[in-house]
């Protein structure tokens, strides 16, 4: 009996060492994790991702992305129009992103990180990257678009291991952040004139309970064929379009 009790007290602590090596995630499998965040190019947003998939809703314009396992692929809804549009991850283009750009004379899409350090942010680790832009793109002038190009940033991301690289790189995309660091969380830039603006702001986190409904397409949505269908965006693309030539 005393062999018995002395096996099980050893095999115990055998399992307290493992424990304290290898410590538990942070996330549960059965929960997600929900970002809040308000940034400089959509304004108000909810991200909620796991490995069961990504969400990624505008309250101000009742839109939604997901993005599910096991294609990944792009779904993007309009909850008012009750209309989607799907696309594969290599094919996404981001509308905000790619239209703000046509009016920012550089935009920190373009830095690339010259340096990363563990970090926590509201609680969440991440990594702190130090961004900057190529010299070969700043020419340092003193035009005004020059001097407002975005010169540096420091940017605050978490790479989640449970998610694809697509998944990731396409919300950094619209974000309007570096594709390469994973999933932004806060983004202050600096321009030629040593003016700091921030570009994304992280107002909360928490862990959620996954509900398998947030990555599906709800009932009675229709397919559409564009991003611009699912947008409403077709009317200011072609005013656009008229005011650049």
């Amino acid at each position: 009996m005393a062999v018995h009790i002395r096996f099980y007290q050893v095999a115990l602590a055998a399992v307290l060492i493992v424990s304290a090596a290898n410590p538990l995630p942070v996330r549960a499998s059965d929960n997600a994790l929900l970002i809040k965040q308000t940034s400089y190019i959509i304004g108000i947003s909810e991200l909620t991702f796991c490995k069961k998939g990504v969400r990624f809703y505008i309250p101000a314009r009742q839109l939604v992305l997901i993005m599910a396992p096991p294609a990944w692929n792009v779904q993007l809804l309009n909850l008012q129009s009750k209309v989607y549009c799907e696309c594969p991850p290599m094919q996404w283009r981001p509308q905000m992103a790619s239209a703000t750009s046509f009016f920012r004379p550089g935009d920190p899409s373009g830095l690339v990180s010259v340096s990363s350090v563990e970090s926590t942010i509201q609680g969440l680790k991440c990594r702190r990257h130090t961004l900057k832009l190529p010299a070969s793109q700043n020419s340092g002038g003193s035009h005004t678009w020059e001097q407002l190009l975005v010169r540096s940033a420091e940017l605050y991301a978490i790479d989640d291991p449970e998610l694809p690289r697509s998944a990731k790189t396409i919300i950094a995309r619209t974000l309007g952040s570096i594709k390469d660091a994973g999933i932004p969380l806060v983004l202050n830039c600096t321009n030629n004139r040593r003016e700091l603006s921030q570009e994304l702001r992280m107002t909360s986190q928490k862990t959620v309970p996954i509900k398998p409904a947030d990555f599906q397409i709800p009932k009675g949505f229709k397919l559409v064929k564009s991003a611009t269908e699912v947008t409403n965006t077709t009317g200011a693309a072609e005013g656009f379009s008229e005011f650049i030539r």
